[in-house]
C-alpha cells in the first residue's frame, strides 16, 4: 500500500471520527435550520395575498396612475409632472 493508500484510510477514519462524535450536533443544526426555513416559507404564504383576490391599497392606486399619466401625457414634461404626482400621492 502506498501513500495514497494510506492517506484515503486515514481520511476515512477522521470522517468516521467526525460522524460519531458529532452527528447529534450536525443533525441538530440540519433540524433548526430546517424549522427556520420552514417557518418563513409558511411566514411568505400568510403575507402573500390569495389567488384570484384583487389587490387594494397604493400599490394598485400607483398602477393606475402610472398607467393613466403614461397615455394622457406627452414628452418628457408629462413624465415629470406624474412623477412629481406620485411622490406627492406617496407623502415625500
Amino acid at each position: 500500500m502506498g501513500p495514497t493508500g494510506i492517506v484515503a484510510i486515514s481520511l476515512l477514519i477522521f470522517l468516521g471520527l467526525v460522524w460519531w462524535k458529532g452527528r447529534g450536533a450536525i443533525i441538530g443544526m440540519l433540524d433548526k435550520r430546517s424549522e427556520d426555513i420552514r417557518r418563513q416559507i409558511d411566514e411568505a404564504r400568510r403575507l402573500r395575498p390569495l389567488r384570484g383576490s384583487t389587490a387594494s391599497g397604493p400599490i394598485p392606486s400607483w398602477i393606475r396612475i402610472s398607467r393613466r399619466s403614461a397615455r394622457t401625457s406627452s414628452g418628457s414634461a408629462g413624465c415629470r409632472q406624474s412623477w412629481r404626482l406620485l411622490r406627492r400621492r406617496r407623502g415625500r
